[in-house]
């Protein structure tokens, strides 16, 4: 893929081969819910962690 389709569907400038790297974040924008965001999905991921912890926490 050419240099501007990653411009053009991440909205950013982007160069390859750079000698170091940098992402900078809205912090405000992460915290804002998603559009698809589903009561009933975060109930499952919040139990599925928690079952995660308490195997592991042994």
């Amino acid at each position: 893929m050419p240099i501007q389709g990653y411009e053009g569907f991440c909205r950013v400038r982007a160069q390859f081969n750079a000698p170091s790297h940098l992402a900078i974040l809205n912090t405000q924008a992460l915290m804002e819910p998603l559009a698809q965001a589903n009561e009933l999905t975060l109930k499952a991921a919040e139990n599925q962690c928690r079952a995660m912890l308490d195997r592991y926490a042994r």
